[in-house]
C-alpha cells in the first residue's frame, strides 16, 4: 500500500491508481557538493530512477492519470507538450506498455540534442506526433484530433494536460511526500528545511506542499520557474493546491483542506527562467556541468539545470547557512540506446525535420 493510502485508507477506495514507478526513489547526501557551497546538509531525493523503462517525476503523476484512463476503459491517450517534453514521452511508454494508443501534440521550442532524442524516442514508442507553431493551432488540432479518435474508437480519449499537472496527477506528488515522510522517519535524512524543485506545470511542488502540511513535514518547497509567468504564478498555483486538497477531502474527510492558500509551504523563486522556456542559461549549464563532475548526476539545461542554479545561488547568497536542503531530482535517469543511422530521423513526420537539420542552441554542448 502506497504511503497517501496507508494514512488515509478511504482514498484506495475512491482514487483509481495503477502502479507504474518503483519506489521509494533513493536518496543519498551530496557531500562535495555540499562542502563547495557550504551546506552542511544537502541531500538528493533521486526520482529519476522512478520507474524501470522511464524515469523522472512525471511516472508518479501517470500512476494516478493512467488509473483513471483504465477505470474508464480508454483505449486512446491525448497530451500536449513542447517538442522534446519528457512528460510526453513518459506518457507514450507507460500508455503503450498498458496497450493505450497516444497521440502527442507538441508546440515549437528552441533546439537541444535531448529534443532530437526525444523526438525519436515519441516515434519508437509508437506514439501519433502532431508539431505546432501556436498554442491556437495546437488546440485547433486537439479539437480534430479529439472527434477523429472517438468516431474511430466510439469512445473519447483520455485527455492528459501539459506535465500531467491535473488534481490527479498532482497526487502524485502528495503521496510523494507521505513517501519522504517515512524515510525522514526511518533516518534517511533529517527533516528538511527546504526542498528545491522545478516548476513547470506545478503538480510536482504543489503536490510536494500539500504533502508536507498533511503529514506533518514542517519542509518549505522553492518551485523554481522554468516557464513564463502567463503559466505558472500564484493565482494558477494556489487554484491546483485548492482543487486537489478538496478532492482528496471528499473523498476521506479526514484529509486536510487548504482553507488559505497562503499556508501552503510554498514559494516560487522566479530567477532562473532566463528569456524563454528550453532556452538555457550560463548558470543552469554550469550546474548541470558542477553536479556531473562533483555527484555523478546527469542534469539538464531546461528544468534541473535551472533549479540546481538556484539552490547554488541561495547557497552562495549565504541563506542556507545551518539548513537542510534537499534536492528533488526530476530528470529521467533510465538509458536510452538511439539509432546509429543520422538520417533515421526522416522516419517522423516532415514537420519535425528542422530539429535535425538545424543547429542547437548555443549554450547546449551535450553530443
Amino acid at each position: 500500500m502506497i504511503p497517501l493510502f496507508h494514512h488515509y485508507p478511504r482514498l484506495q477506495n475512491t482514487i483509481p491508481r495503477h502502479p507504474l514507478g518503483k519506489f521509494p526513489t533513493p536518496i543519498r547526501k551530496l557531500e562535495i557538493i555540499g562542502d563547495l557551497f557550504h551546506i552542511k546538509n544537502l541531500s538528493i531525493k533521486n526520482d529519476g530512477l522512478s520507474g524501470l523503462i522511464f524515469g523522472g517525476n512525471k511516472v508518479r503523476k501517470l500512476e494516478f492519470l493512467l488509473g483513471e484512463a483504465l477505470r474508464d476503459k480508454r483505449s486512446h491517450c491525448i497530451t500536449f507538450g513542447c517538442a522534446g517534453s519528457n512528460h510526453a514521452l513518459a506518457t507514450a511508454l507507460y500508455a503503450g506498455a498498458l496497450n493505450m494508443a497516444t497521440t502527442l501534440l507538441l508546440l515549437k521550442q528552441p533546439n537541444a540534442h535531448y529534443v532530437r532524442k526525444n523526438l525519436i524516442r515519441f516515434f519508437q514508442a509508437g506514439a501519433s506526433m502532431h508539431h505546432y507553431h501556436t498554442v491556437e493551432k495546437m488546440n485547433a488540432g486537439f479539437r480534430y484530433y479529439r472527434a477523429k479518435i472517438k468516431a474511430h474508437t466510439g469512445t473519447e480519449p483520455f485527455v492528459i494536460p501539459a506535465g500531467g499537472s491535473s488534481p490527479a496527477g498532482t497526487r502524485g506528488f502528495v503521496n510523494a511526500a507521505f513517501e519522504l515522510a517515512q524515510q525522514v522517519k526511518a533516518g534517511k535524512l533529517p527533516e528538511p528545511d527546504l526542498c528545491y524543485v522545478a516548476g513547470g506545470t506545478m503538480g510536482t511542488g504543489v503536490g510536494l506542499a500539500i504533502g508536507f502540511l498533511a503529514c506533518g513535514l514542517k519542509t518549505q518547497v522553492v518551485l523554481c520557474r522554468v516557464v513564463n509567468r502567463r503559466l505558472l504564478n500564484t493565482r494558477k498555483m494556489h487554484h491546483l493546491a485548492v482543487e486537489t486538497a478538496e478532492i482528496l477531502h471528499r473523498c476521506d474527510e479526514r484529509f486536510p483542506r487548504i482553507e488559505n492558500p497562503a499556508t501552503l509551504p510554498l514559494r516560487i523563486d522566479h530567477s532562473v527562467f532566463g528569456d524563454r522556456y528550453a532556452l538555457f542559461t550560463r548558470e543552469s549549464v554550469a550546474a548541470m556541468h558542477a553536479m556531473k563532475l562533483q555527484e555523478g548526476i546527469i542534469c539538464d539545461g531546461t528544468y534541473t539545470g535551472k533549479t540546481l542554479a538556484a539552490l547554488f545561488h541561495d547557497a552562495r547568497a549565504g541563506l542556507l547557512k545551518n539548513k537542510t536542503v534537499l534536492y528533488w531530482h526530476t530528470l529521467n535517469g533510465r538509458e536510452f540506446s538511439n539509432p546509429q543511422d543520422k538520417w533515421y530521423y526522416r522516419r517522423l513526420p516532415v514537420a519535425f525535420h528542422r530539429y535535425f537539420t538545424s543547429p542547437v542552441q548555443p549554450l547546449d554542448r551535450d553530443a
